[in-house]
């Protein structure tokens, strides 16, 4: 191979790794998309008693790195159960009650199990994307079929916090473990 030849099999072979690399990240970011998207649909079939506000703001707080990639800001500012949608980041374990929904963001598990604990029976809904979000006890798991996201739910869970769920989005769920 001469010269000439190599720099055009160089650049082809460049040019097809942006292609593919450029392809994963723009599929990554459609599925982050998605999961905000879905977080926020869901926030519309769940109900919360008065006594879980404490001000006219609906509190979407994040623990850990966003693993979606800043996708949950496109949520700033929407309504939710009537009220504006507040990105809270970083939260501490007092704050926690001053949340509407709580999405854990790359924990390790025994933090998930922690959060969880703290924040149990309390009417905070707690999402995530963990593979294993809801056999550490958490409410609704994001979850990938195929080239599809889905979610399942602990009803168990959502029931034991004073929630109220919706009939018509546990009949989208994959999954919905505690139904009798």
């Amino acid at each position: 191979m001469n010269s000439k030849n190599f720099h055009h099999y160089l650049q082809c072979v460049l040019f097809s790794i942006f292609v593919v690399a450029s392809t994963m990240a723009a599929a990554v970011t459609k599925e982050h998309a998605v999961k905000a998207g879905l977080i926020y649909n869901i926030t519309k079939f769940v109900i919360w008693p008065n006594h879980a506000y404490h001000d006219d703001k609906f509190n979407f707080c994040i623990i850990g790195d966003d693993n979606l990639n800043g996708a949950l800001e496109a949520l700033y500012d929407k309504l939710a159960d009537g009220r504006p949608i507040v990105l809270r980041r970083t939260m501490s374990k007092k704050n926690f009650k001053e949340c509407q929904i709580v999405f854990i963001a790359n924990e390790g598990v025994e933090n998930v199990k922690l959060i969880l604990k703290e924040l149990k029976n309390i009417p905070i809904l707690t999402v995530s994307d963990r593979k294993d979000f809801i056999k550490l006890g958490g409410m609704i798991g994001l979850i990938r079929d195929g080239n599809r996201v889905g979610f399942e739910v602990d009803l168990s869970a959502v029931k034991a916090s004073g929630l109220n769920m919706s009939s018509q989005l546990l009949k989208l769920a994959k999954r919905v473990k505690g139904i009798r």
